[in-house]
Order: C-alpha cells, then sequence, then structure tokens
C-alpha cells in the first residue's frame, strides 16, 4: 500500500545517485531503433516486444544482445555492441528529450548543494554525449558509465568501488538511488541506501515493486520539496 510522506523527505539525502536512460531521458525509441537495424543488418528481425522486456531489465548493451539472440558467438556480440554504439549517437540526437522536471530538479538539488551522480550501464560517450547536449553536465558531481574493467549494476560493488569513495565519510543513509528498473532498485537494495523507483520508466512495475522500493514517484519534480508528496511503501 503506498502513503504519502511530507515532501521535505529530501532533506534526508546528500547524495542523489540517478540512471540515465528511463530515469532522466526518454532514450526508449532510440534504443529500440538501434537494436532493430543492427540486428536487421545481421539478417535477424526481433519483433519490438521482445526488444522492450529485454530493454527494462537495465542490464548491459553485450547481455541483451545475448538474449535477444542465444545463438550468436561472443565475436557476434562484440560486433553488435560495436555497430549499435556507431549509429546511437546520431538516432539518440534525433529522437531522445528529457523527461518532465528533469533540468529543473536538477538545477535545484544543485543549487542546495546536493551531490549529484549519473550512473549508468550505459557506453561512457553516448552517456557523457547526451548529457552534454541537454546542457547538466556542470550540475552533476560523477558521471559513471558502464565500464568493462569495473562492476555494473546491480553489483553493490559498484557503489563501494565507485561511488562512495567519491564521498569520503558521507553515512549510507545519506545517499539515494533514483531509477526506473530492477537493476537499479536491486543495486540499492544491496548496497543497503535508500531506493526510489520512477513509475514513468522502462521497468517492469511488478518486478521492481516486488523489489519494495522505499519510495515511488511519477515525476522527478516530486523530489523536489516544493513538489508534490512523493510516496513511500508500507512494508
Amino acid at each position: 500500500m503506498l502513503s504519502k510522506i511530507k515532501s521535505s523527505y529530501t532533506s534526508r539525502f546528500g547524495v542523489f545517485i540517478f540512471d540515465y536512460d528511463g530515469t532522466l531521458a526518454a532514450t526508449r525509441t532510440a534504443v529500440i531503433k538501434c537494436f532493430s537495424q543492427t540486428l536487421r543488418e545481421r539478417f535477424a528481425t526481433i519483433p519490438m516486444e521482445t526488444i522492450e522486456a529485454v530493454i527494462a531489465s537495465g542490464g548491459l548493451l553485450e547481455d541483451a544482445f545475448a538474449r535477444l539472440m542465444p545463438g550468436f558467438t561472443n565475436t557476434d556480440i562484440r560486433n553488435c555492441v560495436s555497430r549499435y554504439r556507431e549509429i546511437y549517437i546520431e538516432i539518440d540526437q534525433e529522437t531522445t528529450v528529457l523527461f518532465e522536471g528533469v533540468k529543473e530538479t536538477l538545477t535545484a538539488l544543485h543549487r542546495e548543494g546536493r551531490k549529484i551522480v549519473v550512473l549508468s550501464n550505459k557506453g561512457r560517450v553516448s552517456l557523457e554525449t547526451g548529457l552534454e547536449r541537454f546542457n547538466l553536465t556542470h550540475l552533476i558531481t560523477a558521471i559513471l558509465p558502464a565500464d568493462q574493467n569495473e562492476p555494473t549494476k546491480p553489483n553493490p560493488e559498484v557503489f563501494f568501488r565507485r561511488v562512495r569513495p567519491l564521498f569520503g565519510g558521507i553515512p549510507l543513509s545519506s545517499f539515494i538511488m533514483i531509477g526506473d528498473t530492477f537493476a537499479d532498485i536491486a543495486f540499492a537494495r544491496a548496497s543497503n541506501i535508500a531506493s526510489c523507483w520512477v513509475s514513468y520508466g522502462y521497468g517492469d512495475a511488478i518486478q521492481c515493486l516486488s523489489m519494495r522500493p522505499d519510495f515511488v514517484i511519477g515525476s522527478l519534480r516530486e523530489l523536489l520539496p516544493s513538489g508534490r508528496h512523493a510516496s513511500t511503501l508500507n512494508c
């Protein structure tokens, strides 16, 4: 059951960790187009619904292609990832927009002295290009894309190796993860930090709610003290 809490709850948190795809940016169209084109060039046609289901997990490109095409070799998958990234930037520029309230919310948090981290399983070039295009980079303390030499969400080592060292002795209770997929909520749970599921994103609602996120919001503006009240789950 969902119940309302005071909108000033955000004062609890000093570090806001945001996912990118499906949380800050509406990238679904770009992602589906890139998957479809990459696979079509390899004579594979995958239904859009299947691609969407894979996207909902919030995993890496390599894992997504392996799930979509279980018969592909490791070389096939590497080639698919390379081709996807070649075509992504142009398609992303044509189709991707920010979700409602994103820039307003990040700007307000930044002005209040909150630290903002963007933690994504997306590749570095795609992530940094998107944030720069939307003029968000100056608001962000750290941008942490996928790194082949580092673990990725939902592995809690991402937090303890890549996030927490950036903020010295700040207690775990000061961190909150905001994201739209199972990987985001599972990551927060495993890292013992607060979680906030955004219901407008691409994650599977039943799967994400089964993780019992601490908060559920329908707009990023709900993170603002002056915005609508966020919701918390009564466990």
